[in-house]
């Protein structure tokens, strides 16, 4: 189910639809300060930001209900000074406009799970909004709104209210055949906005959205992912105490709390780990996931498909148990003479001619295939 909803045709916003933002009057000395030009590129930026979240918000929808509901166009076509009222609009929200917005929010799954209240969703809204302006950080996000259900109150507050059936955020980033929008869209419709006058390439707008939709997700789930420069390959590692105790069992390697460590094999153990009832163990989950996916997605662009890429490809492939036939610690073809256990893939080593795959079982801590 796909509900649109543009605030300003109801009474969320109140009085605040009539009141513009105040800007420093052009004969004034601050107007000509750093700080201003600091803060409306400040501005800028967090347009920029909203706009990207906004557009691929609304490519969700097939190319035909995207062209007959006809918000996609319109959002693309504001100007900056229709982007400022909205901000400021967004910033002027009250209580009883957020009890609404709580009483529709409650009804869709990408809020399951969670009591919301106008107060609850107020903090939140609020910390966001700080997020997107790039202030400092006092309040840290609720961790219990996943990266999904913070991009969707973000829009909400700027009059995109777009509510679909999907709750991972990875298909906000990727093309997928479920909403028929690829980046090459994504970038299309940026450069149809006022905001980008001078262009945005495809890599950049993919950066900028990845950044982006890096915001809405919670600082306290217990990972922490570090993307540097143009390596497609990020930085992770485990930062909970709680998460690894999960998933520190024997057979499985992530077993050292802050290092470094592949996405795949990270992944692969949180999976395995099975899904506890926990909030931050299953956004952990979707944060690895969605990096993992970013991760093989880049590498394929750069056509850097070699043995990290394939292993972290089998990481993602290889879970769950399995029945392994093995004669000692050699995982070989059922036979007469080979014994039978059930074990994980514990490990992987790129070789030469291919790669060896560690399994572990209860009985045996070292089988390699």
């Amino acid at each position: 189910m796909h509900i649109s909803w543009f605030a300003y045709n109801s009474n969320l916003l109140g009085t605040a639809m009539a009141t513009t933002p105040l800007k420093p009057s052009p004969n004034t000395p601050t107007h000509h300060t750093a700080e201003a030009a600091m803060h409306e590129r400040k501005c800028l930026n967090a347009f920029k930001r909203l706009l990207s979240l906004c557009v691929t918000l609304l490519g969700v929808d097939p190319p035909m209900v995207r062209s007959l509901r006809g918000m996609l166009a319109e959002v693309v076509s504001w100007t900056k000074d229709d982007w400022e009222l909205r901000w400021f609009w967004s910033h002027e929200l009250h209580i009883n406009d957020y009890d609404q917005l709580c009483h529709c929010l409650d009804e869709f799954k990408q809020f399951d799970g969670l009591e919301l209240s106008a107060e609850l969703i107020e903090k939140q809204h609020k910390t966001l909004l700080s997020k997107l302006f790039g202030e400092s950080q006092n309040e840290a996000l609720i961790p219990d709104f996943t990266p999904m259900a913070n991009v969707i109150l973000l829009c909400a507050g700027v009059d995109v209210f777009a509510i679909h059936s999907l709750t991972d955020i990875k298909h906000l980033r990727q093309q997928n055949l479920l909403i028929h929008y690829s980046m090459d869209d994504f970038t299309l419709d940026l450069n149809k906005s006022p905001l980008y006058a001078d262009g945005i390439t495809m890599e950049e707008a993919e950066k900028h959205l990845s950044d982006t939709l890096s915001i809405c997700f919670s600082a306290n789930h217990g990972i922490e992912i570090i993307w540097e420069n143009d390596n497609p390959r990020p930085k992770v590692r485990i930062t909970s105490n709680e998460i690894l105790d999960a998933i520190s069992v024997s057979g499985r390697h992530t077993r050292i709390l802050n290092q470094y460590q592949p996405l795949g094999a990270i992944y692969h153990d949180l999976l395995n780990a099975g899904s506890p009832c926990n909030q931050h163990f299953t956004a952990a989950i979707q944060m690895i996931r969605e990096a993992l996916d970013q991760e093989l997605d880049k590498m394929k662009i750069k056509g850097d498909i070699g043995k990290h890429y394939w292993t972290e490809m089998i990481y993602r492939r290889f879970l769950g148990f399995y029945r392994i036939h093995h004669v000692g610690e050699s995982v070989l073809p059922a036979a007469e003479d080979t014994g039978t256990t059930e074990a994980i893939l514990s490990g992987i080593s790129p070789q030469d001619r291919g790669f060896l795959l560690r399994f572990a079982s209860r009985d045996m801590n070292n089988l390699t295939a």
